[in-house]
């Protein structure tokens, strides 16, 4: 069942880096867009987020148990989903704000066009 469960995230994490990648290409065609933070960080953090899952879910089954390796590596991974967290908080700000801005979409010579 864990298994089940990285898989779908890892599903999440990749429709997300897909949409991502398209909004960005998107923004970054169109010359009148100003470029926002966020299409950034949605490929940078979905990239990061797939390399995670990948690697927690190699870990969980190939790894000893986290109550008996040592400190340093428990140390490690605890830094590791602390990191991830932290990027993953960021890019969820990141999109609220892209959603509730509506200046943030496309901007030409000061004045805002929206598209609907």
């Amino acid at each position: 069942m864990p298994l089940m469960f990285r898989l779908l995230v890892l599903t999440f994490s990749a429709t997300a880096l897909a949409l991502g990648g398209s909004i960005f290409q998107h923004l970054h065609s169109d010359s009148s867009c100003e470029k926002g933070a966020s299409t950034y960080m949605a490929v940078i953090v979905d990239v990061i987020a797939i390399i995670y899952i990948l690697y927690i879910t190699v870990d969980e089954y190939r790894s000893p148990p986290i109550g008996i390796r040592p400190s340093s590596a428990k140390m490690r991974l605890t830094l590791l989903d602390l990191l991830f967290i932290v990027f993953a908080a960021a890019n969820l700000s990141l999109a609220f704000q892209a959603l509730n801005d509506p200046q943030w979409i496309c901007h030409k010579g000061g004045t805002c066009s929206v598209r609907e």
